[in-house]
């Protein structure tokens, strides 16, 4: 990567994919600078050696200040997951969008990347599902929030280079929806719905940083839309499985039928309500679980020269790796289990 010239932004650079993108930029020797919310999250940041700015990217002022004498802005920011007020999670999503395409257009950024989903297809059948699918709104606020944000950027003036990638399950170290809660649920019952045999659809962490890489490129198209995957699927009990082989476990299976699965689900919004607490499924993580698609790579490939070049078996073992290199299970989850449940 050579942008010597450059400065980068990152919004919600302390999230999974935020900080990834941060380190891998440092170690270009590329200046960075972080918008995170709190201040307890940019130690690790500067010690990357990254300029770390306060601000939430609901105020458009702190996008402002954040965005001035960068070059190309990363909208990793997102409000992730079902839980949380629809008003709150639109608010994030759809107006944090909305204030940083706005402050990429007001400094002169030369390009906006945002990190979408395959969300945005509200999960419909089919195998190798390709960007030419018509995205849907389907109820849930989280997945139409990510629609209602595409749209923003998608309107931006041609003026802009945008680049749009919809990610499917990101994996690896550090990962907390698909790797770091998995391995917590190996340490106890691990639910299965129907026998597992939904559809996983992993990128690798290092995968997806390839990726947003090649988009950096002079030469890329000035408007570009990517499902962001490596091309496969595995079934949610595969994952586990192997999750647990790299890591010399046994899985205690808790296996469900779907009716009751559903009824489950059905009755997680009433016992949040009732209780406080969250539901051991939601409508929202039933969907994930018992989805049978995939989504293609190949506009990835042909119009950015990418390929995944991590596979299945080798992220498995660099995962198995990162957690021994934490001091093994144990260590990895001590006084810190249940933000993963």
């Amino acid at each position: 990567m050579t942008h010597n010239s450059e400065r980068f932004l990152v919004t919600g650079a302390n999230g999974f994919v935020g900080t990834a993108l941060v380190r891998r930029l440092r170690a270009c020797g590329l200046p960075v600078r972080s918008l995170v919310r709190r201040p307890s999250t940019a130690p690790p940041l500067e010690a990357l050696g990254s300029e770390v700015v306060l601000g939430d990217v609901r105020d458009k002022g702190a996008v402002l200040e954040a965005s001035r004498g960068c070059t190309r802005i990363v909208h990793t920011a997102a409000w992730v997951g079902a839980d949380g007020d629809p008003k709150e999670i639109e608010a994030t999503n759809i107006g944090g969008t909305r204030n940083v395409l706005n402050a990429a257009l007001s400094v002169g950024a030369k390009q906006l990347m945002h990190i979408s989903s395959t969300a945005v297809y509200g999960s419909p059948s089919g195998m190798d599902i390709t960007e030419k699918q018509t995205r849907r709104l389907s109820g849930q606020p989280y997945h139409d929030s990510k629609v209602r944000a595409e749209d923003v950027v998608l309107n931006a003036p041609e003026s802009l280079s945008i680049a749009i990638l919809r990610p499917s399950h990101i994996f690896g170290p550090e990962s907390t929806h698909f790797t770091l809660r998995p391995l917590s649920m190996l340490r106890g019952r691990v639910l299965l719905i129907d026998g597992g045999h939904g559809h996983f659809k992993p990128i690798y962490i290092d995968n997806l940083l390839d990726l947003m890489e090649g988009c950096f490129a002079d030469d890329t198209p000035a408007h570009i839309v990517v499902n962001a995957t490596d091309g496969y699927v595995k079934t949610w009990r595969e994952l586990f499985t192997d999750y647990a082989s790299a890591l010399g476990l046994t899985p205690n299976w808790l296996n469900i039928p779907y009716p009751l699965a559903a009824a489950l689900a059905r009755l997680a919004g009433p016992w949040r309500r009732l209780t406080g607490k969250k539901a051991l499924l939601s409508p929202e993580t039933l969907s994930i679980l018992t989805s049978h698609n995939s989504y293609s790579n190949l506009k990835a490939q042909r119009e950015l020269g990418w390929s995944p070049a991590v596979t299945w078996d080798q992220a498995m073992t660099k995962t198995a790796d990162w957690v021994r290199e934490q001091g093994g299970m144990d260590a990895l989850f001590s006084g810190a289990e249940r933000q993963y449940r």
